[in-house]
């Protein structure tokens, strides 16, 4: 697989602390948003209790995306281990699914306005333009 010669490498961050206040707060708050439920057993109608919070895209590859609580999702030991090839370290297709199931939440058009560095003369010209 071909890398992103432009993408941001894991030698400018910190390995992931899984112990640290930090962690354990943010799986706390997923947990709590997902209700304590395993979304994956959600998709075939089971109720299953989550232990454990995945990175859908993973630390070791996506370490930009660690802390980002869209990337992450409450699911039981049983299918955490389903997303995962133990002896190779890579997500099995299982695990690959998931990506194709969640995404980044989109900007809305002022934050992709003030992100262009155009501000409020694009808006004043994009309403001109309706009138």
């Amino acid at each position: 697989m071909r890398r992103d010669p432009f993408r941001v490498t894991a030698l400018f961050f910190l390995p992931m602390d899984y112990k640290s206040k930090r962690w354990l707060a943010l799986r706390a708050r997923v947990l709590r948003r997902d209700k304590g439920l395993c979304r994956e057993a959600l998709r075939y109608g089971r109720r299953v209790e989550a232990t454990t919070v995945h990175h859908v895209y993973p630390v070791e590859d996506y370490p930009e995306l660690q802390w980002a609580e869209w990337n992450l999702i409450s699911v039981s030991q049983q299918a955490h281990n389903s997303f995962h090839d133990r002896s190779t370290g890579k997500l099995t297709p299982a695990g690959l699914a998931w990506q194709k199931r969640v995404s980044p939440p989109r900007k809305s058009k002022t934050e992709r306005t003030q992100i262009t560095g155009l501000g409020d003369s694009f808006r004043r010209t994009e309403n001109n333009g309706r009138g």
